[in-house]
């Protein structure tokens, strides 16, 4: 039976964990029948959401590229109208779910203007949170608490809420709180050749003790603490290895990092990757160096591998504390010594191991199907509050 509401998924970028956030939720409502439609950005995009965009097409649902950047730009003025319009046509029951800073910009606004009251926003880690005194931080935090009035907050793991609330000011009546899910692999790491085929791609020797990370080479990412922390860990141990998918502004100075150590001929950087399945499969631990996370798709989908995993002590990463992971170790993210201490202490002794217990936990803790239908009854709760007569 076809649902007898719309949603309307506003959303930047179209890549990394914020559109697995948004692809696994539309696919959701597609199933349950349910109207779907897409004002999305290109400008970061990925083979994913080109498919996204034209599954939703094929259920019946409308599609507009507003080719967006995430910083302010005088395109965003002929979008707000272009998306006023579509509300205005589809008000009868429309739900409006935005995402990310850009996308809850452009929805909420437009979405007030236009009276529609049955508007989500998951913001996904607010900039903020990363506690850096600024212009620009300030600006950020400004809108964020002007438009944390309009509607209601998703978030995603504790500290995000805490943040919206204690920070922002958000009334705690506008906040739900909503972790992230993955899909877990049907098949498990060690029953695939997957992960050998990768590693004879990047050549890799067979011995390797492969680390992996994926994270763009940027501020909040904090890769330069990584590669400070392997140049102690690679000048003990010949075999170890990083694979590293990302880019950005910090990419050249990790490099220089590693040269200057001697380790760079041990470094694989890919910018992107489609399908991680086989990234997932070749590498032995999963690494974070974040100083701050909403919560954080890359690390469910490596528990979801069953790899073990050395994670910063941040905002977002210490969601995961509250479920112990029999095999995750946490360090300071201003500490590379704290880091090689993980590695050399924790990870190495136990490498290699096909059964590290984490993978139990999340299937337990972080279900995919929970979360999408918690999803759907906010919907149903705010448009039945909204549309009854």
């Amino acid at each position: 039976m076809r649902s007898n509401k719309e949603i309307l998924f506003v959303f930047e970028p179209g890549n990394s964990g914020v559109f697995v956030h948004v692809e696994y939720i539309v696919r959701y409502f597609i199933r349950q029948r349910t109207p779907v439609h897409l004002y999305f950005s290109s400008l970061r995009s990925s083979v994913r959401l080109e498919n996204l965009v034209a599954d939703v097409i094929e259920s019946g649902g409308e599609v507009f590229d507003m080719k967006i950047p995430n910083r302010p730009a005088w395109r965003d003025i002929p979008i707000l109208f272009r998306l006023a319009s579509f509300l205005f046509r589809k008000r009868s029951r429309l739900v409006v779910h935005c995402h990310s800073f850009k996308g809850g910009f452009i929805g909420r606004i437009t979405a007030y203007l236009m009276k529609v009251n049955a508007v989500f926003y998951t913001p996904n880690a607010y900039y903020g949170m990363r506690l850096e005194k600024g212009f620009g931080v300030w600006v950020n935090n400004f809108i964020e608490r002007v438009l944390g009035n309009i509607g209601y907050t998703i978030n995603v793991s504790s500290s995000e809420m805490n943040f919206a609330q204690n920070y922002l000011g958000i009334s705690q009546s506008q906040c739900f709180l909503n972790l992230n899910s993955v899909q877990v692999p049907v098949q498990d790491r060690h029953t695939n050749d997957l992960g050998i085929a990768f590693r004879d791609s990047l050549n890799l020797p067979k011995s390797a003790c492969v680390l992996g990370t994926i994270g763009r080479f940027t501020t909040q990412k904090n890769p330069k603490l990584l590669y400070e922390s392997l140049t102690h860990v690679c000048g003990i141990h010949n075999s170890v290895y990083l694979i590293h998918i990302g880019t950005g502004e910090h990419k050249e100075q990790c490099l220089n990092i590693a040269k200057k150590a001697g380790f760079l001929d041990r470094v694989r950087i890919l910018d992107e990757m489609e399908d991680v399945s086989s990234f997932f499969n070749s590498i032995d631990c999963y690494v974070m160096t974040s100083i701050y996370e909403g919560l954080s798709y890359a690390v469910l989908e490596a528990l979801s591998y069953d790899l073990p995993l050395v994670l910063s002590d941040c905002p977002g990463n210490d969601e995961f504390m509250k479920y112990k992971f029999p095999e995750v170790w946490y360090f300071s993210p201003t500490s590379p010594d704290e880091l090689s201490h993980s590695f050399l202490n924790n990870v190495f002794p136990k490498v290699p191991n096909d059964n590290w217990g984490n993978r139990s936990v999340l299937e337990k803790e972080f279900s995919l199907k929970k979360n999408c239908r918690r999803i759907e009854k906010l919907c149903d709760l705010v448009t039945d509050r909204q549309y009854r007569v």
